[in-house]
């Protein structure tokens, strides 16, 4: 029996059975669609995340860290010795201090941190530059373009009560960590981070008072490939210093997501399991209405084989069609989920995010995942289908 006539007989049986067809499809959509929702919340949290605290430059990157008292500190003398390594492609240092911003009559405190140009490639912040944020990822240019120029965050905008804080000027009062001197300074708004959670100005290093002697709270230390990362994380460590990487913290991420999503796969397999029973009834009870029709198909010149694939494609359209209608039932609850986080986001202030995440190969993979099932679900009631002896099922009632 060729291919199209188990096709024109397999969709006949469907319409003969419309309802009962239609709800074994749906119960399969539902327990694809679940394991799509959920793996897809899994990836798109994952992706997410990585993607707002990391670039290719940032896992480049080691923080270096004084190990804390007065015998090992980040000065300049540990800046440019670790800026001479051969491992070595750029340093940025970073020093921070508690501060106090004022516009118009607006105070809020705030963290300074003084920072070269560099520092935003560096750490990956650069994507989060409203004004620069391509211009920020090219090597050697310059966003501070004087000491008076300052990037705030949105949380300092917000703060502030600032609309668009673009050009706008803004009174820095920093407090000395060391002595207690209060500098104060006026800045102009070059740029703003998208940053909710962090109230921080970014200052030219060059701003900050020469007559202080400059102790480093960190460095951002970018090496020349991942080949020396280790030995150079290994040459700073011996020197006292205290070294992480975003690399590290990247494994680590992705290592909880992997388990996460595998948690979620299973609920949603569960659900698969259920509608797999379901479907594995509705073929038996078929095979059992339909007893009469094979011996007759039998008796007209129909082979067991054929018998057996005229099932086994009735198998193959309900999961294929509820692969289907599981995509459909995944990305659709996803999307209804993710418009109803940012409708909740906008009304409380927060930034709209696309939480759920669908790769192409995902998809197709869940849509064959889904037909595999449904083969070996009608596999059973194929094979019971296929030997049965034609005289029985003629005179089976």
């Amino acid at each position: 029996m060729i291919f199209f006539n188990l096709l024109r007989l397999s969709i006949r049986n469907f319409r003969n059975m419309k309802l009962r067809s239609m709800l074994t499809v749906l119960g399969i959509g539902i327990g694809i669609g679940a394991i799509l929702f959920l793996v897809s919340l899994g990836q798109g949290l994952q992706r997410l995340l990585i993607e707002r605290i990391t670039t290719a430059e940032a896992l480049l990157t080691l923080d270096v860290l004084p190990p804390g008292g007065e015998k090992i500190v980040l000065n300049k003398e540990a800046f440019e010795s670790i800026k001479i390594a051969s491992e070595v492609a750029e340093v940025s240092p970073v020093k921070s201090a508690k501060a106090r911003a004022t516009f118009e009559g607006v105070t809020a405190s705030i963290t300074a941190n003084f920072v070269e140009d560099n520092f935003f490639r560096l750490s990956g912040l650069d994507k989060q530059l409203v004004k620069a944020k391509n211009q920020a990822r090219a090597t050697g240019v310059i966003l501070f373009t004087d000491e008076k120029s300052v990037i705030i965050t949105s949380a300092v905008a917000k703060l502030l009560s600032m609309d668009d804080p673009m050009n706008k000027i803004i009174d820095v009062k920093v407090a000395s960590a060391d002595d207690g001197a209060i500098t104060t300074a006026s800045f102009t708004i070059i740029d703003v981070m998208n940053e909710e959670l962090l109230s921080a100005v970014y200052i030219p290093l060059r701003a900050y008072p020469p007559e202080r002697e400059i102790v480093y709270d960190s460095l951002k230390v970018s090496v020349t490939s991942t080949v020396v990362l280790e030995s150079a994380r290994e040459s700073i460590v011996a020197r006292g210093f205290l070294v992480s990487a975003l690399s590290d913290t990247v494994r680590q991420a992705n290592r909880v997501f992997s388990i996460m999503k595998v948690i979620l796969g299973i609920f949603g397999i569960i659900a698969l399991v259920v509608a797999a029973i379901g479907m594995f009834n509705t073929m038996t009870i078929a095979l059992l209405e339909r007893t009469n029709e094979i011996g007759i198909m039998r008796s007209i010149g129909a082979s067991s084989k054929d018998i057996w694939a005229m099932f086994l494609t009735e198998a193959f359209i309900i999961g294929f069609l509820g692969g289907l209608s599981g995509v459909g039932v995944g990305v659709g609850g996803g999307e209804l989920a993710n418009a109803g986080l940012n409708f909740l986001a906008s009304r409380l202030g927060g930034q709209a995010l696309d939480v759920f995440y669908y790769p192409l190969w995902f998809i197709i993979g869940i849509i064959l995942f889904s037909t595999i099932i449904a083969l070996i679900t009608g596999f059973y009631p194929a094979q019971r289908a296929a030997h049965l002896n034609p005289l029985d099922a003629l005179r089976y009632k």
